[in-house]
């Protein structure tokens, strides 16, 4: 009996050794826990996790401005017929290129070596404005982030990095050029994983698109206040109507996609930044993402010199859904801008018989008329209730556009229609353009580089070539070259 009495004495001893010491060293268990994920960590991560475990400093919020210093004015005028102030007979003709067909093809076989997604990875599927992409995501993407300060962002940087994130990044890679996206698009397609991932959790979102773009070789930084944390992106474009940060002299713009942020008082953010953070993200767009799948045909008519015509056009509604939410940026953003193939191929089908063989100021004049009719006027505020300037291909879609849409797509048609030079003109309320005619043309002009380039104003309705609009005529405009 008594050695019954022993043993369990014995017994009862152990238990509170075992269970006494777990709760005092939960510290010590924690760190070792930190130290094991710091050995699955690259030397650039570990290196990081130091800036991430200083102090964070506190960082005051400023405005980016708006676009224009005065109201767009409500109605525009229409200019009054008078007699042609060029020779209509130049020996200066349009010679418009034929346009390549659009032929429908599977892609490319990627050449790369096959990514092995992780043994344990969940494949989602996600919709990028019409086109389904699939992915692999490691498990440990799934991590939530409970409590928001400075510690738990840092141990949230440590324990992604002991993910195999290294295929999803490839898979994002290979995605970015089969659908030839600019930055912002890799951007909005991190955005739009993360939300399949984690749909209801805006700080887990922010994180994880802070973490890959790094690893993408992006600079990028996170700020945190009020238990929220926000994504910070630098940018190599201003991006209007959005709050801004300084860091280490660098603009950093508070990123928000389930709302608009106007203004965001302080943050807390680290300084320093990661060895892989290289780029800024980049706003221009060289190529129209291929996420064509939805084509819309659309009729536009205008008349010229008793003339009527009507062109038909084609463009993808998937493009349109892309810029839809765009960041308002720099105008030469805009005109340099691309459209769908099948929307370039259309416009020149059907404005190349209109325009073929015209002397270059009586085809520069009718695709002034074309854009000054053939659509209706309104401004951004009363169309969209925000300034937002279009892309050719949104132009084409919106029953309404105002001055800077038509000066895009106006310029964007003698590129590719008649390959003349184009400036556009940024007044304190209005955008205009000026072309480089080969001909002498009288009337309205003004020098850039001490060349001569005439006024051309999509929107002065019936105005042409060398007819600034009178209120105009002795302001002098910002050049925006492109």
């Amino acid at each position: 009996m008594q050695t019954k009495h022993v043993s369990q004495f014995i017994l009862i001893i152990l238990c509170m050794m075992t269970v006494i010491p777990g709760q005092e060293d939960y510290e010590a268990w924690l760190k070792q826990e930190e130290q094991d994920i710091s050995s699955y960590m690259s030397k650039e991560d570990q290196d990081f996790s130091n800036f991430l475990d200083n102090e964070w400093k506190e960082f005051q919020s400023f405005s980016s401005g708006t676009i224009y210093d005065e109201p767009k004015p409500d109605d525009i005028p229409k200019a009054k017929p008078q007699e042609k102030s060029y020779d209509k007979h130049s020996i200066n003709k349009v010679d418009i290129p034929v346009p390549k067909p659009v032929i429908k093809k599977e892609p490319e076989k990627d050449k790369r070596p096959i990514v092995i997604p992780p043994k344990k990875g969940e494949r989602i599927q996600v919709d990028y404005f019409g086109k389904i992409l699939a992915f692999h995501i490691d498990p440990g993407f799934k991590q939530k982030i409970s409590i928001v300060n400075d510690l738990a962002i840092s141990r949230y940087w440590k324990s992604l990095s002991k993910t195999d994130y290294q295929p999803f990044i490839a898979e994002i890679e290979r995605s970015t050029k089969e659908l030839e996206l600019n930055n912002w698009g890799v951007v909005v397609l991190l955005n739009k994983i993360v939300h399949e991932i984690c749909p209801n959790d805006n700080n887990q979102q922010n994180l994880f698109i802070w973490y890959m773009l790094i690893h993408s070789g992006f600079t990028a930084k996170v700020g945190h206040n009020n238990s929220k944390v926000y994504l910070l992106l630098p940018s190599d474009n201003m991006l209007y109507g959005m709050p801004y940060f300084p860091v280490d002299n660098i603009k950093y713009w508070v990123v928000d996609f389930n709302s608009k942020i106007t203004s965001c008082g302080s943050l807390f953010i680290y300084e320093g930044s990661h060895s892989l953070s290289k780029k800024y993200i980049s706003m221009t767009v060289v190529k129209t993402p291929t996420i064509n799948n939805q084509f819309v045909d659309k009729s536009l008519s205008f008349s010229y010199e008793g003339n009527n015509y009507d062109i038909k056009v084609k463009y993808s509604y998937d493009v349109v859904k892309y810029f839809e939410n765009y960041p308002q940026t720099d105008f030469s953003v805009y005109f340099t801008a691309s459209t769908s193939s099948e929307s370039r191929s259309t416009l020149i089908q059907s404005l190349k018989p209109i325009l073929q063989n015209q002397s270059e100021p009586e085809a520069v004049n009718i695709l002034l008329r074309f854009v000054q009719t053939a659509f209706d006027y309104k401004t951004d505020g009363e169309h969209f209730g925000r300034e937002k300037p279009l892309m050719p291909e949104e132009t084409i879609n919106y029953p309404f556009s105002d001055c800077e849409d038509r000066s895009i797509l106006f310029a964007y048609l003698v590129r590719e229609l008649i390959g003349l030079p184009v400036v556009g003109l940024h007044y304190p309320n209005h955008l205009a353009t000026a072309v480089k005619f080969n001909d002498r043309i009288p009337g309205d002009q003004l020098s850039v580089d001490g060349v001569t380039y005439t006024i051309c104003d999509p929107t002065y309705i019936n105005a042409d070539i060398g007819q600034c609009m009178p209120q105009f005529r002795r302001v002098q405009p910002e050049i925006i070259k492109f």
